[in-house]
């Protein structure tokens, strides 16, 4: 049983209340904390740092502990998906500190990788090769603390708001049934005003999904 709320259902965007304990949060956090980098933004060939993100971020294997492999755990069972990251399901579990003023400008979560392979006349290998798995079909977000002051996840194109709650999480499908990039989940981390938030990405691939969210006829 799961305390399940519902922000919006096209697309879907859920939280899910009290799915993780304070001490499984504090030790994230403390395998977390030493290896705490300024943030980048991942592109198709770099990764670099702008100023419209200010975080700093680590990422977690799910052999590191086994509170990291009960988090991963716990993604696949709210949501039905597969998340094994050494199958290449999903992405290493990302933890994300920001302070006072931390923010993350509105963005997208998939990379459009299928703008290239769909319109293209032949797909493009090179693309292909570089992500076997696919797109980033889904986002599961941990809050990992409470948030004195500002810290929302917001949603500009769906008037939707979610406030960081320590042990809750958001969840939230990236892509349409097509497979291509769903423009409606434009999103972003509002400024600290007061305190500090953590929070704990896990990124789901689309392909490894085939047995566990089937294709949908194509209606947009």
């Amino acid at each position: 049983p799961v305390k399940m709320e519902e922000h919006s259902l096209d697309p879907l965007i859920l939280s899910f209340h009290d799915v993780l304990s304070p001490h499984q949060l504090a030790v994230l956090r403390h395998l977390a904390t030493p290896m705490l980098q300024e943030a980048v933004i991942q592109g198709m060939e770099t990764e670099v740092t702008h100023n419209y993100r200010s975080s700093y971020t680590s990422w977690l294997h799910h052999h590191i502990h086994p509170v990291v492999a009960a988090a991963n755990r716990m993604i696949a069972a709210l949501t039905g998906l597969e998340v094994d990251e050494s199958k290449d399901e999903a992405e290493r579990l990302q933890i994300n500190l920001y302070a006072a003023g931390g923010h993350y400008v509105p963005h997208m979560d998939f990379m459009a990788l299928y703008r290239t392979l769909w319109e293209a006349d032949e797909p493009d290998q090179k693309v292909m090769k570089q992500f076997p798995s696919g797109d980033r079909i889904a986002t599961f977000m941990f809050y990992m603390s409470d948030v004195e002051e500002g810290g929302w996840t917001v949603f500009p194109r769906l008037g939707v708001g979610v406030k960081p709650r320590q042990g809750s999480a958001v969840f939230w499908y990236n892509l349409l049934p097509s497979g291509k990039g769903d423009p409606r989940t434009l999103h972003s981390a509002c400024p600290v005003l007061r305190g500090s938030k953590w929070v704990s990405n896990k990124w789901i691939k689309y392909y490894p999904q085939l047995h566990h969210k089937p294709c949908l006829p194509l209606v947009k």
